[in-house]
């Protein structure tokens, strides 16, 4: 078949990179998730699932066939880290892969992106075989800095938030690993899972506002939840989803904990997320009479009891896109004090589905929520049972009306056809 004519198919293909480790549970992971099970709705694309997978027992390129999609695993070299930052070394390893991937190509076929690291490849793949590109944005890549570099984090946040530096300074040293501007604008299309990652790529990342399309995430409905939370003996249950780290606010969380056992309020918070036991036992060190329980990485099923039976949850991320754990809680109708940073303030409206905590800023001690007034969010919730009752429904009205796997697929599909090279019949 000439390389450079349409396909004369009826479906049309979709390949799906991205690149990560199997062993854990990343925003992307769960949207792909989520996105193969919503698009099996669509049987008009046939989905190519292309894994770079981080582990030790990955030596092979395997390839899977489900119902759904087909699956191809390939595995990542020890020293990913060094890999990724070199994009000499990068470019060398996608010259390998390409092979693999090639066969499982047809043209006019969509790219979907998931992880910046991929874009070299998928502009290696397009110079062999047309097809579009679409650059799926899930993170905001420079607020990682939270947790790693946080000198770098706080410069670049008083910049964006407050002019604290020149406009020139500040567009250069918000542009991270080298492929970052490829990833925006190579792609015939970016898809931001907010509107305030829209606008960075907007303001800072020069990216035309025609190229850009924001698709929030959905999930799947686990069923209506019940009209009222069971009854239980004992001291109100706070549930807090997600890993141990600052960028995610578990300190903000315990020191809120603290203030409300001081007033004398009968508290537990139940902590779900991955957590090593050395972790753990630092933590145990480090908070000695706290009602803490950590439960670790539960299954979802587990997860969903926690959702259905516990009284609050509160989320005190300092950096957050379109967070899993929020449209979990929201599903379930779980009331929640929130705060309103990134795309949880989008998520969340204060005082209508959820309660919204503040946060501060100094370029030199950085970004905080406000502690006293998350232990005052979270009191209210425990003195007032209707007020509980009435953010959790609300919550789930605007899961409904936002947030559902099918909302979410069908503007991907919706997408995908105005992407769509012109398609031959026989």
């Amino acid at each position: 078949m000439d390389m450079q004519t349409t396909v004369s198919r009826t479906t049309r293909q979709v390949v799906l990179l991205s690149m990560g480790d199997s062993r854990n549970t990343s925003g992307v992971t769960r949207f792909l998730a989520m996105y193969l099970r919503g698009m099996a709705a669509y049987p008009e694309y046939e989905v190519l699932n292309v894994r770079f997978d981080q582990h030790p027992d990955r030596i092979f390129v395997r390839r899977h066939v489900y119902p759904t999609h087909t699956e191809l695993v390939i595995p990542l070299p020890p020293g990913v880290e060094e890999l990724v930052r070199h994009r000499y070394w990068m470019r060398a390893y996608n010259d390998a892969v390409l092979p693999y991937v090639l066969p499982y190509l047809r043209p006019g076929c969509l790219l979907h992106l998931h992880t910046l690291n991929v874009i070299d490849l998928a502009l290696l793949i397009r110079r062999r075989v047309p097809c579009r590109i679409v650059s799926h944005l899930h993170c905001i890549p420079w607020k990682s800095h939270f947790n790693g570099r946080r000198e770098r984090f706080n410069r670049l946040y008083d910049g964006v938030y407050n002019g604290g530096m020149d406009a020139g300074e500040l567009r250069q040293s918000l542009q991270g690993v080298s492929f970052e501007m490829a990833y925006y604008h190579e792609a015939d299309r970016v898809v931001c899972v907010t509107a305030c990652a829209a606008d960075f790529l907007r303001r800072y990342m020069d990216v035309p506002a025609e190229r850009i399309t924001v698709i929030p995430n959905g999930i799947e409905d686990a069923g209506t939840p019940p009209a009222e939370r069971p009854p239980h003996e004992g001291p109100v249950r706070l549930l807090f989803v997600g890993v141990l780290s600052e960028s995610k606010g578990i300190g903000t969380v315990l020191r809120a904990l603290q203030r409300l056992m001081r007033e004398g309020r009968a508290v537990e918070l139940y902590v779900c997320g991955r957590c090593p036991e050395e972790k753990r036992v630092r933590f145990g060190r480090a908070h000695p009479g706290l009602p803490v329980r950590l439960l670790g990485l539960l299954s979802y099923a587990e997860l969903t009891a926690l959702y259905r039976s516990c009284d609050i949850g509160v989320i005190a991320s300092l950096q957050e896109q379109c967070s899993y754990a929020a449209l979990e809680m929201m599903m379930h109708g779980l009331p929640v004090v929130t705060t309103l940073v990134d795309g949880l303030g989008e998520l969340f409206r204060d005082g209508v589905d959820a309660l919204g905590v503040g946060t501060r800023f100094s370029p030199v001690l950085g970004l905080s929520a406000d502690v006293e007034q998350m232990a005052r969010q979270i009191g209210r919730l425990i003195d007032d049972a209707a007020l509980r009752r009435r953010l959790g429904q609300e919550a789930r009205r605007t899961f409904e009306r936002r947030y559902t796997l099918p909302a979410m697929t069908a503007r991907i599909a919706e997408l995908y056809r105005e992407m769509e090279f012109p398609l031959k019949t026989d």
